[in-house]
């Protein structure tokens, strides 16, 4: 094809494109993302680098999935950042040898 009869074709295709945004009044719908997965140690993980990581993902509004060896209570070293009174203890969602790429 000739350049001349595709710089037609290509405007068309965006005066549609334009054309159907407008008369929809809405932006398209995109996928929901898929869920990250955090991977952490069962004992003696350092709980900042999990909380911030967290924190960032979801911030960026992206389902956070955590998995460990099991899906028995994961306690951080002591004194690794986490939340005053507490052991900082987390709960896997699923064990990792269930999750899938």
């Amino acid at each position: 094809m000739k350049m001349k009869t595709i710089l037609p074709l290509l405007g068309l295709l965006c005066v549609g494109h334009f054309l159907t945004r407008e008369a929809s009044g809405a932006e398209p719908k995109r996928p929901a993302p898929l869920p990250v997965l955090l991977v952490i140690v069962n004992q003696e993980f350092h709980y900042q680098e999990y909380a911030n990581a967290r924190l960032s993902l979801e911030a960026a509004r992206l389902p956070v999935k955590v998995a460990a060896a099991t899906t028995a209570r994961a306690i951080p070293s002591p004194n690794t950042g986490q939340p005053a009174n507490t052991d900082g203890g987390v709960l896997p969602n699923l064990p990792l040898s269930s999750a899938r790429a």
